[in-house]
């Protein structure tokens, strides 16, 4: 019961990190998917069955606290915490230096897209508004998807040592 309030209290210490914390400190364009990226990366390590739940949870309360509407966060952290479960099986991410290359890449891949995703629900799936949108706003994506590897990393190698260390004690981090 203690984990489960800390994952949930650590989930909202996140949301008020980038709904709140972050936007002083970044551009809008440029504000780092933390959660997305908090998601993304305990999948890789703790797997789709061990955290899918939480993932759902934290999309409800971004959106909640983002004034979005509800389910946008949770559509787009489903599919890309089930698409990195996927490759995550079928490529070893991290570690290795072809790993670490291609958990890039694919950070990358879903920065863009949780992006396109996001101004998309925003403008109500109108293409033409979203294009206006998307089009200026390419530096500050890359910067976005820049400091979005960084965190990716950094939850990863956090992620490796908490599975090891609750291993060591035959627990699961997200288990009981």
């Amino acid at each position: 019961m203690k984990k489960r309030i800390f994952i949930f209290l650590i989930i909202i210490l996140a949301v008020i990190f980038q709904a709140s914390i972050f936007p002083v400190f970044f551009s809008a364009k440029s504000i780092p998917d933390l959660l997305l990226i908090l998601a993304v990366s305990s999948v890789a390590v703790f797997g789709f069955q061990s955290v899918w739940i939480w993932v759902i949870i934290s999309g409800i309360i971004l959106d909640l606290f983002s004034f979005r509407i509800v389910g946008t966060n949770v559509i787009s952290f489903m599919l890309f915490s089930y698409a990195v479960s996927f490759f995550s099986r079928r490529l070893i991410l991290g570690e290795k230096t072809g790993g670490i290359l291609i958990s890039g890449i694919f950070v990358m891949a879903v920065t863009f897209f949780q992006n396109f995703w996001i101004q998309s629900a925003n403008f109500n799936f109108e293409l033409k508004k979203i294009w206006e949108v998307l089009a200026f706003s390419g530096w500050s994506l890359v910067f976005k998807a820049v400091l979005n590897i960084i965190l990716f990393l950094i939850f990863i190698l956090l992620f490796k040592k908490i599975k090891k260390r609750s291993l060591q004690n035959k627990n699961l981090f997200v288990g009981n």
